[in-house]
């Protein structure tokens, strides 16, 4: 087995860090109304993501608690409403990592121009119901704004 220093090792995640930046970058580069619709994945947790966005993105406190009800029940469909009035709604960057019950997803917000990395996890996929979802800011440092 090949073992690395730990010198070695610290440069190589230096490198991959730096990749990744410059992708974040380099998507963020993309003019908004050039940027393709992703589709989200034909699973579980690929259909419940965009039932989330599709409501999220109305910006229509009823189709966020109607979402709320049949997906997220513990979420709080006052707060989501308010979230995307702050963002403008999402547009749906890139897919990730897609699992049947896990997924993990760049957005851009449409009001608000902030690249954010999301979360999308499901305590059960028959019916799906969502154990937790996060979106966050883009921390790599390489947001567009």
């Amino acid at each position: 087995m090949l073992r690395h220093s730990p010198a070695q090792e610290k440069r190589d995640s230096i490198v991959i860090t730096a990749c990744l930046c410059l992708v974040v970058f380099a998507i963020a580069l993309i003019p908004l109304g050039a940027r393709a619709d992703v589709s989200t994945p034909d699973t579980p947790a690929g259909r419940t993501l965009r039932a989330f966005l599709d409501a999220f993105d109305s910006g229509d406190h009823d189709r966020i608690a109607a979402y709320v009800k049949e997906y997220d029940p513990d979420n709080n469909s006052d707060e989501l409403t308010s979230f995307s009035s702050q963002t403008g709604g999402f547009t749906l960057v890139s897919i990730v990592h897609s699992t049947p019950d896990k997924l993990s997803f760049l957005v851009h917000g449409r009001g608000d121009n902030i690249d954010a990395y999301g979360s999308l996890q499901l305590v059960s996929t028959t019916p799906p119901r969502v154990k937790r979802v996060t979106i966050r800011r883009d921390s790599t440092g390489c947001e567009s704004r």
